[in-house]
């Protein structure tokens, strides 16, 4: 928070009797009454620098023996106001803050204290802390807005709102992802989010009124700059700061309570507004929002274009919704049901439209999201159903507004309809038999079924269809047709009851628990077609009668299940049981044959070998198309000839593999899900019918995803077959297929014993596995005879030939490449001998451009070679006493050279690679935050490197001194920026820590050694893998210690560790306490004050470093924290950059500059830094 204090004298207003004066020798002039108070002042110090007060002073005649008396009516801001202004006058000590800059401003406005009246007036002081720092801060503009309301007139005349919008608009804009804050909050858990934008200035922008928040929203969203997403995180955060509890009260519908803090007149308001606010993008906020919304428009009655065009976007992401969400309250007068179930149809209405418009005219079947729709709308009936109020017309409506394919299996649904059954006992025939319609039997899993063959309240033929569906089901699976179904008989057998003993069918009876298995995990349904009811097949008034007999309408409404009726129970289940062995023997009879599966896959063992398998490809695709959807290079496709169209064979590596429990042979692919796509579509379509099914395509069969296709393969029992996956076509016949890949006939079908069960016999679609001879069918064997043994002879010579040629270009090039090894190894003897004999002299102090091999591209001006001799005088020989450090590349010693202070690092001969990294990067890097490099040296087999010498050593040595912590962090933080972002190449430091990073005599840091710096590009794919681990532990961030890759943000955790350090005061890595063998992290000790600590800033306060406790406010400390935890975050894509680094720390530096600036100067570390404002 900023300030500005005005005037120097001490405070002389006092209060007496209720008048307010001024401790002054001079005798009071002037009485001006202010609302209730009146002010006993003086004309001079009032009337210079008020013209206000000067014209009524003029206009009032009274005498002037009395003091005079002026009234200000209407005087904006009041008593407090006005005295601000009358001590400004009087020169008494005001400060100037947020809190009363409008009212200042307003005041001064009135009382007319212009540059007209006099310099350095009021207004122009007001309006330099206005502009210069209250528009620059986010805290301040937001607080000055809110302090505007008791003066909306005023402050919209004199451009303070619009300013103020201005300026936060502004801020937004620039960079809407821009993170930590002046005044982050400190609890536990927001650091986690300071990667998102909703934390910084969507908290902000919820405390202002809702008129303000629209026009600074309404900004955001015209201008276009701020990603959608974040315009509607930010709504969301101002709705539940503004609707409190609304998300948990709504739910039930009992809206907001009396005691809220906004009448129902202000929801409405608000809620409107955010509503208008939202980004016409889809997407921008989620669908569970939208619905929250709707509720709250529900309840609190808002204009009904604001429910429709909730209605419209909710639509839009239906199929993200969830049921607790879609439970909207009714408050309708004219409907007594307890949810509005109008709103829901008409949503799922405009879904449906929408999804009909997005489809293609060639797609018949539903996308992913259709699917999802369906299962949400059973959960939603299922709901509804308990309401007896719910009529029967909407119920159908809501269960028929789905598409018959998008429901995959219809246990949900039965259980909805189950629901509303016991809900609504009086419902007559007809209306069972028009709700029951809409029920797939075949879609019912096998315990519902079941359940389902038990519940008197389903119409009996309903009932038969079940029983039906199970039997064929039955036989499906391979059970046999004689007698009773397997299924039946189980169901029987639950009963204590057997085919055998119909007659025990009376006696006995079955309790099904409130909740059955069913409820809990239903099972899937696998089966695509629907058996229709035949509701008009009800001839017969004896069966009708059996019927009407078995159809007990005894319900109980709190029990999930139906009992069945002991009185009723032998006619209908022996009726039950005719129709099931009537239908068996026709089964039998008419030898009905079950559909049964197109596709086996190949099984195997999990310690079977990978073979090299084909997929036969008939979809009449390109070799590119091919070549996408498969995975695999073009030389891997042969194409063939079959009739008109073109067939492939593609080759592929089949591997054996476990697929939802399933050990087969597959070969993977990754296909791309395009609108509309389903699994069965793009199965026939691209990948010939061969994909492998587990079950779950519907909810992952998704658009704009990426899915695994599991194409069926096989690996051949010999090495001089493959297997070929092969669909079956129209026409096609076993020898057709044999022929046409080199294959037998009863092989294939040995292969395929679980589909070809008659010889000779297969059905379009099926998928065969086909053993293909590479080199034909075999034939029987001839001898050998007379030209077979020359044509051997033959070849034998001509392979001889043929190495012997090869072998001697081998040689002749080897001899080639020696001769010129051996003229550049005699060239650079004599260049070295010359090198010795030569001085080195002024001229020759550059690098010639042979001698530069491999330091090329330097974009300024080479470095100086230094003769050794040098090197060693301005060492002293290097002397131990000129020693200055030591590190794991060689000693560092201080040297003159001329009247140059130098640091000569000597490093072993063995380390040119870091030798020759730092001429590298150092002799382009120029910049006050980086070691600058003035030459290099070699001799005495060792390679010497010349920096400039930096007085005050490493960071490492002074980790406990009262520093300006903050500014050597920001100088750090600059030289990385340097390397990453303003050079011509971008290059990794890769060993950032505080023994790299020296301080000059003014205590300013500078980033040193360079000699692990590696070069990156400047693409999203930045990283390298590196050869080797390098680094200094405890400074290296998990993917460069598992991985090895190396980015820029490799660089920034290190340089978390470091300002970890400064804020500490500790190495880091240290001894462990408790186990004195084992080393601590420092990173470990900064990442458990924010996800353990409750407080963290507590916390913070016991592990902080000695020096900064006079040093910093306990604020900025805390910012430094969460940007040393921010950059050690465990995934770098999670990191910042450096240079947002920067710019958080260089808010930081200025706060403390600020903070001590209003201590007097009395922090021991910014004293003499900063006078003050």
């Amino acid at each position: 928070m900023k300030f500005m204090k005005l005037g120097s004298r001490p405070d002389t207003f006092y209060s007496s009797n209720g008048v307010r004066s001024v401790s002054s020798e001079v005798r009071t002039d002037l009485i001006i009454q202010v609302n209730e108070t009146r002010y006993l002042l003086h004309k001079f110090p009032l009337l210079s620098k008020c013209l206000k007060l000067q014209r009524l002073c003029s206009e009032n005649t009274e005498s002037s023996s009395q003091p005079q008396v002026i009234e200000l009516v209407d005087f904006p801001g009041g008593v407090k106001a006005f005295e601000l202004c009358a001590k400004f006058c009087y020169g008494i000590t005001v400060t100037l803050s947020a809190y009363n800059i409008v009212l200042a401003r307003c005041a001064a406005k009135y009382l007319q204290m212009t540059e007209d009246v006099e310099k350095g007036n009021l207004v122009h002081k007001l309006e330099v802390f206005l502009n210069s720092c209250i528009l620059n801060g986010w805290k301040d503009c937001i607080v000055t807005l809110q302090t505007t309301k008791p003066f909306h007139l005023w402050s919209e005349e004199l451009g303070i709102t619009s300013r103020c919008i201005e300026s936060l608009v502004s801020k937004v804009v620039s960079n809407p992802l821009k993170v930590i804050p002046h005044s982050h909050s400190h609890q536990k858990g927001d650091i986690k989010e300071v990667n998102t934008a909703e934390r910084w200035w969507g908290d902000y922008l919820s405390e202002l009124r809702i008129d303000l928040y629209w026009r600074i929203m309404a900004a955001l969203k015209s201008g276009g700059k701020v990603p959608p997403n974040l315009i509607g995180a930010s709504l969301k955060i101002y709705t539940s700061k503004w609707l409190p509890r609304i998300s948990r009260k709504l739910e039930n519908g009992s809206g907001l309570n009396s005691g809220s803090d906004h009448s129902s007149s202000n929801c409405r308001l608000l809620l409107e507004s955010i509503i208008s606010l939202l980004p016409i993008e889809s997407n921008a906020v989620s669908c569970s929002f939208l619905l929250k919304l709707l509720k709250a428009v529900n309840v609190f009655q808002a204009s009904g274009s604001s429910k429709l065009e909730l209605a419209r976007r909710v639509a839009l992401q239906l199929d993200e919704a969830k049921v607790c969400d879609l439970m909207i309250p009714s408050v309708s007068n004219g409907s007594d049901t307890i949810y509005d179930v109008d709103i829901f149809l008409n949503i799922l209405e405009q879904f449906m439209l929408q999804s009909q418009s997005q489809q293609t005219s060639s797609s018949s079947a539903l996308n992913g999201s259709m699917i999802k729709v369906s299962k949400l709308v059973d959960g939603y009936l299922q709901e509804i159903a308990r309401d007896v109020n719910v009529p029967l017309s909407k119920f159908i409506a809501l269960i028929e507004a789905v598409p018959e394919l998008a429901r995959l299996k219809h246990d949900d649904l039965y259980k909805a309809i189950d629901i509303y059954l016991k809900t609504h006992p009086d419902l007559n025939k007809r209306e069972r038999k028009d709700l029951c319609r809409t029920l797939d039997c075949k879609k019912l899993s096998l315990e519902v079924c079941m359940h389902a063959a038990q519940n008197e309240l389903l119409p009996l033929r309903v009932v038969v269809q079940v029983l039906f569906s199970e039997q064929t089901r039955a036989a499906m699976a391979g059970g046999q047709l004689t007698g009773l179904p397997s299924n039946i008989k189980a169901l029987l057998a639950a009963k204590g009851t057997t085919p055998s003993t119909p007659g025990s069918l009376a006696t006995t009876t079955h309790t099904p628990r409130p909740q059955d298995k069913w409820l809990n995990s239903p099972n899937p349904s696998v089966s695509r077609s629907r058996m229709k009811l035949d509701a008009d097949d009800e001839s017969g008034d004896g069966s009708l009668k059996v019927k009407q007999d078995c159809l007990n309408p005894s319900r109980h409404k709190k029990t999930m299940l139906s009992k069945p009726s002991q009185s009723m129970a032998s006619q209908k289940r022996a009726f039950l049981l005719l129709v099931v062995v009537t239908l068996s023997l026709i089964h039998t009879i008419i030898g009905l044959q079950p559909n049964q599966p197109n596709e086996f896959p190949f099984t195997c063992f999990k310690d079977s070998k990978p073979c090299n398998s084909i997929l036969y490809q008939h979809n009449d695709l390109t070799e590119d198309d091919i070549s996408s959807l498969y995975s695999v290079d073009k030389s891997q496709i042969k194409t063939i000839g079959q009739g008109d169209k073109r067939h492939h064979l593609v080759t592929v590596r089949c591997s054996c593999q476990n697929v939802n429990n399933t050990i087969a042979y597959f070969y993977d692919t990754i296909y791309p899900v395009k609108q509309h796509d389903t699994f069965l579509n793009v199965s026939d379509q691209f990948y010939s019918g061969q994909a492998w099914a587990i079950g779950d395509e519907g909810t992952n069969f998704r658009a704009n995803t990426n899915v695994t296709m599991h194409l069926l393969c096989g690996c051949a029992e010999t090495d001089a077959q493959v297997m070929v996956t092969y669909t079956v076509e129209p026409l096609d016949t076993l020898s057709d297929i044999a022929d046409r890949l080199s294959a037998d006939v009863t092989e294939i079908e040995s292969v395929n014993s679980a589909l070809v069960q008659k010889s000779g016999y297969i059905q379009v679609g099926w998928v065969l596995f086909v053993p293909m001879y590479k080199n034909g069918v075999p034939s029987p064997k001839v001898k050998k005879g007379k030209n077979h043994k020359w044509t051997i002879i033959f070849g034998i010579l001509l392979s001889v030939v043929a190495v012997l040629l090869c072998v001697s270009i081998i040689l002749m090039f080897m001899k080639r490449k020696r001769s010129k090894e051996h003229d550049k190894e005699a060239s650079k003897a004599e260049s070295k001998t010359m090198s010795l004999t030569i001085p080195a002299s002024a001229h020759t102090r550059y690098l010639s451009k042979e001698s530069m091999e491999g330091i090329t591209g330097f974009d300024t001006e080479r470095p100086l070679i230094y003769d050794f001799n040098e090197i060693a005088e301005a060492t002293n020989n290097f002397d131990d006493t000129r020693k200055i450090g030591e590190g794991g590349y060689g000693s560092v010693y201080f040297g003159i050279l001329g009247e140059k202070e130098v640091a000569i690092k000597k490093m072993r001969s063995n380390k040119s690679k870091e030798f020759l990294a730092e001429v590298k990067v150092l002799c382009k890097i120029h910049h006050i935050n980086v070691v600058e490099l003035l030459g290099f040296a070699s001799g005495d087999d060792h390679l010497y490197l010349v920096y400039e010498f930096i007085s005050n050593g490493s960071l490492s040595e002074h980790l406990h001194d009262p520093l300006l912590k903050a500014q050597i962090a920001l100088d750090a933080a600059k030289g990385i920026e340097y390397i990453h972002d303003h050079t011509k190449e971008r290059y990794v430091h890769r060993d950032i820590k505080t023994s790299n990073i020296l301080l000059d005599d003014r205590l300013r840091a500078k980033v040193a050694d360079f000699g692990l710096a590696k070069l990156v590009g400047r693409t999203n794919d930045d990283d390298f893998v590196a050869t080797r681990l390098v680094g200094t532990p405890g400074y290296l961030p998990p993917e460069s210690v598992k991985e090895l890759h190396v980015t820029t943000k490799t660089d920034v955790f290190a340089f978390g560790v470091v300002l970890a350090e400064l804020i500490t005061g500790k190495r880091a890595l240290m001894r462990d306490n408790r186990e004195p063998n084992k080393m601590k992290s420092l990173i470990t000790t900064i990442t458990k004050v924010f996800e353990e600590e409750e407080d963290p800033e507590g916390a913070l306060v016991l592990i902080r470093d000695g020096s900064l406790r006079d040093s910093y406010p306990i604020d900025d400390l805390y910012k430094m924290a969460e940007i040393a935890y921010w950059c050690l975050s465990e995934d770098p894509n999670n990191r910042p950059e450096i240079r947002e680094v920067v710019e958080s720390v260089a808010r930081i530096v200025m706060s403390s500059i600020e903070w001590e600036a209003s201590l007097g100067g009395s922090s021991q570390v910014f004293s003499g830094v900063f006078d003050g404002r």
